[in-house]
């Protein structure tokens, strides 16, 4: 009985190494491969997005569509509000240098395991790259591609300049792009005048736009914003009486924001057609 124990771990322990020496290989292969890929900082911090709309004869659709994408600066923000994207999106941003190996491990084992590509344990700045150059395919070869340029990122911005960028980049649903917006149009103030609870609401909208629209599944959402708070409250940014004070009270959406425009009911039907997020669809 011990010998056939034995023969297993060593069966299983020679699979385990093989198994890590060719994802090694395939790693360092297409790190080799894509090692020429250039930042293109000029994505990075675009003003405005337009996207054209065109009507069944090929007649552009003269409708306001534009994505005015305000931008607000990092220190005229409350520090929760930052930290409650930390929290949940990237708990050590400050401490690795673009891309986070015990994540990817994790992912890379569970996404094995689940034969899927659920799990992408991306970085802030891998987000950032993914939502501003790369499209959205869930691919080990587009990975490659946002870990080497997430790394390009960090050599060249600072932490604090990175964390900026993709609060004024990251979209919030209903054509939302970036912080500033997403507050005007979920509660009708700017984002230095946010609660920690509105915060986190903005941070739960992120995970799903079309599944946490605050809007149209309000009870989802508030659930996504509650867990927003349970990391904040382990990672120690928040005391229990504010986690309570927060998850123990409502949270007003504002009925002032404008209905769906044609536009962007166009650009949600051809999201659904084209199996994309909304995202990869207005960042071209």
């Amino acid at each position: 009985m011990k010998k056939i124990v034995k023969v297993i771990a060593y069966s299983s322990l020679t699979l385990i190494l093989f198994g890590a020496f060719l994802g090694g290989s395939y790693l360092l292969s297409n790190v080799i491969k894509y090692k020429d890929i250039p930042l293109n900082t000029d994505v990075l911090t675009i003003a405005q997005l337009q996207i054209p709309i065109f009507d069944s004869q090929n007649k552009r659709i003269e409708e306001e569509n534009s994505f005015s994408r305000k931008t607000v600066k990092l220190r005229e923000l409350p520090p929760y509000v930052y930290q409650s994207f930390i929290s949940i999106e990237d708990k050590d941003f400050y401490n690795h240098k673009g891309v986070n190996p015990k994540r990817i491990v994790s992912a890379t084992f569970n996404n094995i395991k689940n034969k899927s590509f659920s799990q992408g344990a991306s970085t802030i700045s891998q987000q950032l790259i993914k939502n501003s150059q790369l499209s959205g395919e869930r691919t080990y070869t587009r990975k490659m591609k946002e870990i080497k340029l997430a790394r390009d990122l960090e050599k060249r911005y600072t932490k604090n300049e990175i964390l900026e960028m993709y609060l004024n980049t990251i979209y919030f649903g209903n054509g939302c792009y970036g912080i500033e917006d997403a507050s005007k149009f979920y509660f009708n103030k700017h984002a230095s005048e946010l609660s920690l609870n509105e915060s986190a609401l903005l941070v739960a909208v992120i995970n799903a736009p079309s599944v946490y629209n605050p809007v149209t599944n309000y009870s989802k959402t508030i659930d996504r914003k509650n867990l927003v708070l349970k990391a904040m409250l382990k990672e120690n940014k928040i005391t229990q009486a504010e986690y309570d004070a927060c998850v123990y009270s409502g949270i007003n959406i504002s009925e002032t924001n404008p209905v769906s425009s044609y536009a962007q009911a166009a650009i949600a039907e051809a999201a659904q057609i084209l199996n994309l997020s909304e995202s990869n669809i207005i960042s071209g």
